[in-house]
């Protein structure tokens, strides 16, 4: 008995890491988006290169973002397993 507790325990905490991951997941698509949006406006538009570097910046800072949302959410399965 003790086991199939343990076992549930186990299995209830993957699924918080899952739905922890995809809500993670869905904030890193969104970022992604927007990166891509900047990019089709910087294409697409007659930009000053300020405005340029504005973009670049903010596809850097979003970058980065991503970057760090998807290695605190697979962090947190070794804490939470």
């Amino acid at each position: 008995m003790n086991n199939d507790f343990e076992s549930k325990e186990y299995l209830e905490e993957k699924l918080k890491w899952v739905r922890y991951r995809l809500k993670m997941l869905n904030e890193i698509e969104n970022k992604l988006k927007e990166m891509r949006n900047l990019a089709e406006t910087a294409k697409i538009n007659t930009l000053s290169p300020i405005e340029i570097e504005e973009i670049n910046i903010k596809i850097e800072q979003l970058r980065n973002e991503v970057i760090e949302l998807d290695k605190n959410s697979r962090a947190l399965l070794s804490e939470w397993l």
